[in-house]
């Protein structure tokens, strides 16, 4: 009788320090399964705030570009005698030859339209060129912002 108790002791023993080998093994690998986890996660949480600082200076740049691009005055030409707007100085010369034909006639005056065409020409192309300078200064700031 006592040597079925031992042995049913011994069996106990055996069956429990399975067990526990067992249950270490599951507990190494939650261990690890945790690691691997928070490394993932503090990786994850890294890219985050990488895009976050992205996204601020992508948005600082088009607010500046917005900002530039609501300073430009639109281009616009208005008729001497009767003050319309016109997009265009051939819509201009038109309209002052189709209206008043009294200020078109004359070669004193089609002179006139002729130097004011000239002017606006070259105004608008101040003010792309100035567009251009604008540009090629907020893309600078952005690189070296980006390189920041």
């Amino acid at each position: 009788m006592a040597q079925l108790i031992i042995e049913y002791l011994l069996l106990c023993q055996d069956q429990i320090t399975n067990q526990l080998v067992d249950y270490e093994q599951i507990k190494g690998k939650s261990v690890q399964d945790h690691e691997e986890s928070r490394r993932e996660m503090e990786k994850l949480r890294n890219d985050l705030n990488t895009t976050k600082k992205e996204s601020k200076k992508r948005k600082k740049m088009i607010d500046t570009l917005q900002k530039m691009l609501m300073t430009q005055q639109p281009a616009h030409h208005t008729c001497p005698i009767c003050a319309h707007s016109f997009l265009s100085v051939d819509y201009l010369q038109a309209h002052i030859h189709r209206r008043h034909p009294e200020y078109g006639s004359g070669g004193r005056r089609e002179h006139d339209v002729d130097i004011e065409k000239e002017i606006q020409r070259v105004k608008d192309e101040l003010r792309s060129k100035e567009t251009e300078l604008q540009l090629i200064k907020v893309q600078k700031v952005c690189e070296i912002n980006f390189l920041l």
